[in-house]
């Protein structure tokens, strides 16, 4: 993760959401992965090919209505992903989180929320990550600005409620 880490403290075009962006927010420990959006196509392939330069494996590619990447070394697991609902909604909303003194960017705590809540109603989410997505959660009502959930609520696009993603 620490590859991952220090490649994305050099860039700006990307938001951390999932369980890296949980634990920064929440200190829920995370699985061995780190999962971000992306603003467009190209830093998919970009960010991939500079990954697979430094001994990086692609693993997965998808198409449908989101553009993905996965990349692995070891037991780590990177996924690059671009969708237009997330570079609309989640990518102008997030906020810079200082990790080992650098900065890194990441989707809203209310975002994060959102995401979360989503999850849970997976039937293929493992009971491990089900139970993390709840603490998760337990400690985002805390934190959270109602104001901004009810503004960020606004601009869901369909897919977040009918489909289960953005």
């Amino acid at each position: 993760m620490e590859e991952i880490l220090q490649y994305l403290h050099t860039k700006d075009n990307y938001a951390l959401f999932a369980g890296f962006a949980a634990y920064l927010h929440t200190g829920v420990e995370p699985s061995p992965d780190i999962d971000v959006f992306v603003s467009s196509h190209t830093d998919v392939k970009k960010i991939t090919e500079d990954f697979i330069k430094k001994g990086w494996n692609q693993f997965d590619f998808k198409t449908n209505d989101f553009f993905m990447s996965t990349v692995k070394k070891n037991e780590t697991t990177f996924d690059i992903i671009f969708s237009e609902p997330a570079q609309k909604v989640l990518l102008p909303c997030r906020i810079v989180i200082s990790f080992q003194d650098k900065p890194l960017y990441t989707i809203s705590a209310e975002a994060l929320l959102l995401t979360k809540m989503n999850q849970l109603t997976s039937l293929k989410r493992s009971d491990d990550k089900t139970k993390r997505d709840r603490e998760v959660i337990h400690v985002l009502r805390e934190k959270i600005d109602v104001q901004k959930l009810r503004k960020l609520l606004q601009t869901l696009e369909d897919s977040f409620w009918t489909r289960g993603y953005f």
